[in-house]
């Protein structure tokens, strides 16, 4: 580039500034994806709760042994124990659980498990979502 022209370059850029609207659209992304990461961690820590102290009605989206989708739904609770009415149905994908979990799939043998197990099956992924109404 020719010595004067890389000059007028240089001046013109100095004296030029980005506008800062043309930062509207990623400081809008950030923003987006720090209340995604919020309200992610929001749901964690009551889903942590859940698995302290289960209630009759919650509902565990499960990840079964041959990477299927389905659900339990809590029946009774005692000391120690949950009782659970398994699904009768799976899916193969996370997003087709919520149209199996209607009463009318869950069958009439429910099972019980600690409340030990219960939280290892969260922690381990085997239990992936809570939904408590």
């Amino acid at each position: 580039m020719p010595a004067e022209l890389a000059r007028e370059y240089n001046q013109l850029k100095s004296e030029t500034r980005t506008p800062i609207w043309q930062f509207i659209g990623l400081g809008l992304i950030l923003v987006f994806l720090s209340w995604i990461a919020l309200m992610t961690n929001v749901d964690r820590k009551k889903e942590r709760a859940y698995v302290a102290q289960p209630q009759v009605g919650d509902v565990y989206y499960i990840k079964t042994e041959n990477n299927h989708y389905s659900t339990l739904k809590v029946m009774d609770v005692s000391q120690d124990s949950v009782h659970v009415l398994p699904n009768e149905y799976t899916t193969n994908k996370k997003s087709g659980v919520h149209k199996i979990n209607k009463m009318e799939n869950y069958g009439q043998f429910n099972y019980g498990f600690s409340k030990d197990d219960l939280r290892i099956a969260y922690h381990d992924g085997t239990i992936y979502t809570i939904n408590r109404k």
